[in-house]
């Protein structure tokens, strides 16, 4: 059971999958991480972070504190900020969600060794997608907080649970929020059966939806709160990619193109379409006449 992650408790650096190497030069920039652009990419010439950004910000600020801040080794520093959680999480969140539903030691036991050693959980550790696999490790925790939402949402007791729900919930986000999605499915199936198997009076059911309703308004303006740092830049974003919906266009795209024989015959400058920025390089034309 521990062979897929016997790797993760001993000091080597461990890379593999979508897990990269992070060189010197990396570490030293890890807040550059935190931006809207990672310029680390494609050679140098960068790409949006945005759609990665909720996750990129966990690895700038928790890799710059503990490798420069705290100057512990990378390679000690990684299993800290990720693998380790991973192994915490996938043993305590489905040991804890159980109690809920069971109080015999062995029973919880079990349920955290099915969620640790299936084999869902080993193809995501092989394909180095940490963020994911720290998603799924939380989910029975947010599952956890939910349930207990729901019951608690009959007393006023709900709101202190709305807020510990709405914490472990950002957590979870901060990792996968497409993790979250599927989480979302759970909740909406253990409500239904609740609805079901404690069937209320009309009159108590109102109270108890406006109690629930109120709980989960909370929650979700604590996760909105907590994640407006990358839900803010992507929704600005969206409005800037408008303005370029007319450069989509057939016409657009043809006159951008330079795939054409006639272009790569002269030897056209390749690095800038149509030739806009630069001249033709006469000499080329001259050569490649002559060939």
């Amino acid at each position: 059971m521990t062979l897929p992650f016997i790797s993760w408790l001993f000091p080597q650096t461990i890379i593999g999958g979508d897990w990269p190497f992070f060189w010197q030069k990396n570490i030293n920039e890890f807040l550059s991480y935190t931006y809207a652009w990672d310029a680390s990419l494609n050679s140098g010439l960068g790409k949006s972070n945005l759609e990665i950004l909720w996750l990129n910000t966990y690895l700038g600020y928790g890799g710059h504190f503990l490798s420069n801040i705290l100057h512990i080794p990378w390679n000690l520093a990684e299993k800290i900020l990720f693998f380790w959680p991973i192994i915490l999480f996938l043993i305590l969140s489905p040991y804890v969600l159980s109690g809920l539903f069971t109080k015999r030691r062995l029973f919880r036991l079990l349920s955290s060794v099915v969620y640790l050693a299936n084999t869902y959980t080993f193809m995501i550790a092989s394909g180095g997608q940490v963020g994911i696999l720290l998603s799924y490790a939380v989910a029975p925790l947010s599952l956890y907080y939910f349930i207990r939402l729901v019951r608690d949402s009959y007393s006023h007791r709900g709101i202190h649970t709305a807020i510990q729900f709405g914490l472990i919930l950002s957590l979870q986000i901060l990792f996968e929020p497409r993790m979250f999605i599927i989480t979302l499915v759970s909740f909406v199936l253990f409500a239904l059966l609740h609805i079901v198997v404690h069937p209320l009076t009309k009159k108590s059911f109102i109270q108890f939806f406006k109690m629930l309703l109120l709980n989960l308004l909370i929650s979700v303006g604590l996760v909105l709160f907590l994640h407006s740092f990358w839900i803010l830049p992507v929704i600005a974003s969206l409005a800037t990619k408008s303005s370029f919906t007319s450069l989509s266009t057939i016409t657009t795209a043809d006159y951008f193109s330079f795939t054409r024989f006639e272009n790569a015959f002269s030897l056209l400058h390749a690095n800038w379409p149509e030739n806009i920025s630069s001249s033709y390089r006469i000499q080329f034309v001259v050569i490649s006449q002559a060939l």
